[in-house]
């Protein structure tokens, strides 16, 4: 797989033969990774989390990037004509197009964070020792029971706000500024959770998302961990690792050193090291 930029293009390739359109590039090769920036997930921005959510609903559905692309694509052109102050008719035209699209993100990520829950709430359980219940909640200003009903209420939302956002000359609602809750024994852990805590919630996410894959597509992820396991006290690593290696996965583990939870798992494994920049086998 690759990707070559140019002055105003850029093409994406797999084994070496061009690929057109986003859709038929991601989720090729299937790769769940964590790293330490990956923290931010649960105390950073609510942009990190739809990022997150977006990825990973790519991966294994490919009509919706092209509702997200097209919808992030009409938000554009709104901002613009939201800037410059153009006539009302061609903000209800754009209104149109991203209330279209933009049922079909919110739809699409409600069914994937109700699943998400459920799977990340089992392995939450067990990294905590059954002390903490892990809660993923989707946060939208436009309520809907199915995407019909989002639609209509997505348009209408647009209809109201129009006058405000004119005033604004800025888009006030939509998918774009929805979030994803989470929540530890009820407490929202945005503001309250410690950093042993964030850590576990973010690894029970990894490892419901490598189980969500492997249902959705039948096909086995890659799994890239940096730094993983830092924070954690013996107990939450044996369990992580013991669920993590209990599949079939290849997985790569890099750290300044070796946990002692991963040698003592029953697989293979190769070790390495890396001193400037020459690699060699330990």
């Amino acid at each position: 797989m690759g990707v070559s930029y140019g002055e105003k293009t850029k093409k994406s390739y797999i084994n070496n033969k061009p690929v057109r359109g986003l859709e038929n590039f991601i989720g090729s090769f299937l790769a769940v990774v964590f790293t330490p920036d990956d923290l931010g997930l649960v105390k950073g921005q609510p942009s990190l989390r739809r990022s997150f959510t977006d990825k990973y609903i790519s991966f294994q559905d490919k009509g919706f990037i092209s509702s997200a692309v097209s919808y992030r694509r009409a938000l554009k052109h709104k901002s613009v004509v939201l800037r410059e102050g153009r006539r009302k008719e061609e903000l209800l035209a754009l209104n149109a197009i991203l209330a279209k699209h933009g049922s079909e993100v919110i739809y699409k990520r409600k069914l994937f964070i109700e699943m998400l829950n459920k799977i990340s709430k089992k392995y939450y359980r067990k990294v905590s020792g059954d002390r903490e219940i892990l809660e993923l909640s989707y946060k939208a200003k436009i309520a809907g029971m199915d995407r019909a009903e989002i639609e209509e209420n997505l348009y209408r939302g647009f209809d109201e706000a129009l006058d405000e956002e004119v005033r604004a000359k800025k888009s006030l609602i939509g998918p774009h500024r929805d979030d994803i809750k989470i929540e530890i024994s009820g407490v929202d852990a945005r503001y309250f959770a410690s950093q042993g805590q964030v850590r576990s919630v973010v690894l029970s996410l990894k490892l419901a998302i490598i189980e969500m894959l492997r249902e959705k597509t039948s096909d086995t992820p890659v799994v890239l961990l940096d730094d993983v396991d830092s924070e954690l006290d013996r107990n939450r690593k044996r369990i992580f690792y013991e669920e993590l290696f209990s599949g079939e996965n290849q997985i790569f583990v890099t750290g300044t050193e070796i946990s002692r939870e991963v040698l003592e798992m029953n697989r293979t494994i190769g070790k390495y090291k890396v001193v400037e920049g020459n690699i060699s086998r330990i």
